[in-house]
C-alpha cells in the first residue's frame, strides 16, 4: 500500500492528468524539499516522477523520466522548466517526455509530507490542503511561511566566531535568543550575566543583537529546538555565531503574547515577587562564589562578595554528568557507570590553611587535574589545571559531603571513607587536618574508579573547575529537559 508519509502516491490519489497543465498540479502547503512518487505505473509515463516545490512555495507533480530510477529532480530545477511548455509538451495521454534533458545526480529530501491523517477524496484536483492542526512540529514556528522556504543559506564571506562559557549552577546565560526562518537569532544580551562578562573581556568576539547561533556543542544547526535545550541545559557551551544583523521586527510580531484575561491575585503578585527576588539573591551568590574562587582568597574583595559567596548553595539540577566530564578528559557510559576502556585523569585535592572572611571561616582548598583531551584515542598535549577554591565548612559538608554519602549505598560509603570521616561540626581543632585526609581519599576514589561518574562531576561543579584550554563539547542530551515550544526562549 503506498504512505503518503514516505510521499508515495497512486493514481487515484492524484489529479487526473488530462487537458493542461492546472490538471495535473497539486499544490500543497507543505516543508518538503522534494519527493519521489515510487509507482511505476504513474499516469503510463515511466519508472520514476517527483514531485518539487516551485518558487512560489507550492508543489508541482512533475512527470519525467530521468536517466536512472535514482535520479529526481530538486527545487533548483524548476527554473529550467516551464511546467506550461511541459503539459503541451505532454500531447495525448501515455506519451513520455524522453526527448527533454533531465539532469541526473538528484537526491530526494527524506521528510514527511504533511498529509498524514487526509482522505483520498481531500486531494482533489486543484485543491489546497492546509497543514493538520496538532501534528508534530517538524521544524520551527514559521516553517510553513513561503518566505522561509526558500530562505537563502548563509553567505561563506559572512563572519564568524567561536564563543567559550561556562554556566556554573545559579549563573544565567543572560542571552534571549528567537527562531527565525529555520536560524536561532539573538535577541537581547543582558549585562552582568554570563554572556556579558565575555563580551566585557572579549572586545573583539561581542555577541550582539542580531548574530546567528550557528552551533552549539556540535548539535546540528538545522535542530532549533536541541539547541535552545543545550543553550539552557548545558554547563559548559562551546558557540559558533555568525554575525548578523537580522530583522528581527518579524519575530517580534509573531511571538506576541496575547493580553491575559485572567487577572492575577494579590497572592499570585506575592509569590511571584518573591520567586523573582530568590533568582536574583541566588545568581548574586552564585557569581561571588565564582569571584571568591578565581581569586584564590589571593587578592582583596569587597565584604558584601564574602557574604553573599558565604550563602552560596551548589543547585540540585547539576548538569547532564556525561558530555560535562568529557570536557576534562573523562569518559563514562552514563552517570552511574565509567568507561572502563579508557584512562582516567588524575585529580588531586589538600588542603593546608584557612582564612577569616566577612565573619566565617573560610578553608583553601588546592585542587589540581591532569588529563590529555583530543578524543578516543586520547592524543593531544596534557592539561594541566590548578586552582584554589575557598570553602567553608557549611559548604563542604551540605554541598559535597552529603551529596556524596547520597550517591553511594550507606555500606559503599563505609568502606570507601570508613578510616577518613570527615570534619566535626563547628570547627573544633583539627578540623584542617580531617578535611585534607578526606579530600585526599576522596581524590584517591575518582582516580580508582570506587565512586561512580555523577560523583566525579559533583566535585568539578562543586570546586569550580576552570575551562581547560582546548574546549571539546560533545550534545549534551536533549531528552532531560527540553525548550518551551514557544518561539521566544530566555535561557536560563
Amino acid at each position: 500500500m503506498p504512505d503518503p508519509a514516505r510521499g508515495e502516491f497512486r493514481r487515484r490519489d492524484l489529479p487526473s492528468p488530462a487537458g493542461d497543465a492546472a490538471s495535473f498540479r497539486l499544490s500543497l502547503l507543505c516543508d518538503v524539499a522534494t519527493r519521489q512518487v515510487e509507482d511505476p505505473e504513474f499516469w503510463g509515463w515511466g519508472s520514476a516522477n517527483t514531485i518539487c516545490v516551485d518558487r512560489s512555495s507550492k508543489f508541482e507533480v512533475v512527470p519525467m523520466m530521468p536517466a536512472d530510477d535514482d535520479d529526481v529532480f530538486s527545487p533548483d530545477d524548476m527554473e529550467a522548466y516551464d511546467l506550461d511548455k511541459l503539459a503541451a509538451a505532454r500531447g495525448q495521454e501515455g506519451e513520455g517526455v524522453e526527448g527533454m534533458d533531465v539532469p541526473a545526480e538528484r537526491e530526494a529530501t527524506d521528510l514527511g509530507t504533511g498529509l498524514e491523517g487526509f482522505a483520498k477524496e481531500d486531494l482533489s484536483r486543484g485543491a489546497e490542503v492546509e497543514r493538520p492542526l496538532g501534528g508534530e512540529e517538524l521544524g520551527d514556528t514559521e516553517s510553513l511561511d513561503p518566505e522561509n522556504l526558500n530562505a537563502e543559506s548563509p553567505s561563506n564571506n559572512a563572519e564568524e566566531f567561536n564563543v567559550f562559557l561556562q554556566k556554573l549552577p545559579g549563573m544565567r546565560l543572560g542571552m534571549e535568543c528567537v527562531r527565525l526562518e529555520g536560524e536561532v537569532v539573538v535577541q537581547n544580551v543582558a549585562e552582568g550575566m554570563v554572556v556579558g562578562e565575555w563580551n566585557s573581556k572579549n572586545p573583539d568576539k561581542i555577541v550582539k543583537v542580531g548574530d546567528i547561533v550557528r552551533a552549539v556543542n556540535q548539535l546540528s544547526p538545522t535542530d532549533t529546538q536541541s539547541m535552545l535545550a543545550e543553550l539552557r541545559n548545558a554547563v559548559v557551551l562551546n558557540l559558533r555565531f555568525e554575525r548578523g544583523p537580522r530583522d528581527l521586527s518579524k519575530a517580534k510580531e509573531n511571538n506576541e503574547d496575547p493580553p491575559s484575561l485572567i487577572k492575577p491575585s494579590g497572592g499570585d503578585l506575592i509569590r511571584m515577587a518573591q520567586r523573582k527576588l530568590m533568582e536574583e539573591q541566588n545568581q548574586q551568590r552564585a557569581h561571588a562564589m565564582q569571584d571568591v574562587t578565581r581569586s584564590g582568597a589571593t587578592e582583596a574583595l569587597p565584604r558584601p562578595t564574602w557574604q553573599a559567596a558565604s550563602e552560596w548553595t551548589l543547585d540540585g539540577r547539576v548538569c547532564e554528568e556525561v558530555p560535562f566530564l568529557s570536557v576534562y578528559g573523562y569518559k563514562a557510559t552514563d552517570k552511574h557507570n565509567w568507561d572502563k576502556g579508557h584512562p582516567m585523569p588524575s585529580i588531586q585535592m589538600s588542603v593546608d590553611e584557612h582564612v577569616e572572611q566577612a565573619g566565617n571561616t573560610w578553608y583553601l582548598v588546592q585542587c589540581s587535574l591532569r588529563f590529555v583531551p583530543g578524543g578516543e584515542d586520547g592524543t593531544g598535549p596534557e592539561e594541566h589545571l590548578e586552582w584554589k577554591a575557598p570553602r567553608r565548612l557549611h559548604h563542604l559538608r551540605t554541598d559535597l559531603h552529603d551529596r556524596m554519602k547520597y550517591f553511594m549505598e550507606e555500606d559503599f560509603y563505609a568502606k570507601v571513607f570508613g578510616e577518613t570521616p570527615f570534619a566535626r561540626h563547628g570547627g573544633l581543632p583539627g578540623t584542617t587536618a580531617r578535611l585534607r585526609v578526606w579530600l585526599e581519599r576522596l581524590a584517591q576514589a575518582i582516580n580508582q574508579k570506587e565512586v561512580p561518574p555523577e560523583a566525579a562531576a559533583l566535585v568539578l561543579l562543586f570546586f569550580h573547575a576552570p575551562l581547560p584550554s582546548h574546549v571539546e563539547t560533545p550534545p549534551a542530551s536533549v531528552d532531560m529537559k527540553p525548550a518551551r515550544q514557544s518561539a521566544l526562549v530566555f535561557t536560563v
